[in-house]
């Protein structure tokens, strides 16, 4: 909930005349005294109302951390709930957990999405899966490496649990390949979950032999790039995957495509 500041008249008197709501620093006044917060400020040159030139109200500005005025979080829709210190808005969005995403598939070229809108975005213009359980996994290996590598952590899998939403990152160098998860949420929702990974194969004989790990979920904005090399990441190098592979039966004949069993659990 928005704190109201000790007298409802203040609050009136310096809302920003753009946004009507609360100022955040850098607070800008004009001439005639009009106020604008700190983000509209970066939208215009010039005052909405009178058209006189802007700059920094400091009488503004005391009066906000005096009576340490509050507001909602831009990414409010996304998820983030807590009441912010307009003095302090705009450096917490620069680490808002619920900032917006960046696609990291080349083709985006760096398209930032609001992260709300980021697994619809990764189901409809990537073709990620939305399983949340058993997947059968190809890739190429030649003369054990990995024919084609990634440079960027890419998202795989979309997991809906609980109303919270989960994805699984895929990350490939020449010889090893890594998994991880993440909730698009904060730090400490990410510490309420943990996730499953397996991998699992069949022998000639009908054996069943299978990996299994259990890690912790990260926030995505703790993860959404690698970070090698971390303890908690799922790490497989190609000798050990292959025990677990068996050469896919595609048409035609690829004889370095395998593939591969998966499970992925959030706990």
């Amino acid at each position: 909930m928005e704190q109201e500041p000790t007298s409802p008249k203040l609050r009136e008197a310096i809302e920003c005349t753009i946004c009507l709501d609360v100022p955040p620093s850098p607070i800008h006044n004009c001439d005639n005294g009009h106020i604008i917060c700190g983000i509209c400020a970066k939208k215009v040159k010039k005052c909405g109302l009178c058209g006189s030139d802007l700059q920094v109200s400091t009488l503004a500005e005391r009066l906000s951390r005096q009576f340490d005025l509050k507001c909602k979080c831009p990414n409010l829709s996304a998820g983030c709930l807590t009441p912010i210190s307009a003095a302090n808005l705009l450096s917490h969005l620069v680490s808002c957990y619920y900032r917006d995403a960046t696609c990291p598939k080349k083709k985006c070229d760096g398209l930032k999405i609001p992260l709300q809108d980021y697994p619809q975005h990764l189901l409809q213009d990537h073709k990620v899966t939305c399983v949340g359980g058993h997947n059968t996994r190809f890739i190429h290996i030649v003369h054990g490496k990995f024919k084609s590598t990634s440079s960027r952590a890419i998202p795989i899998e979309i997991t809906y649990k609980d109303g919270k939403t989960f994805l699984l990152h895929c990350f490939i160098q020449t010889d090893v390949m890594y998994f991880w998860t993440t909730i698009l949420g904060d730090s400490q929702e990410s510490e309420r979950h943990s996730y499953q990974f397996k991998i699992w194969n069949e022998t000639k004989g009908g054996r069943k032999i299978e990996c299994c790990w259990t890690l912790p979920v990260f926030a995505f904005h703790d993860h959404s790039k690698f970070k090698a090399p971390s303890p908690f990441y799922v790490c497989i190098p190609v000798p050990m995957l292959l025990q677990f592979c068996t050469v896919s039966e595609s048409e035609p004949p690829e004889p370095d495509k395998y593939e591969f069993n998966t499970q992925h659990l959030i706990l």
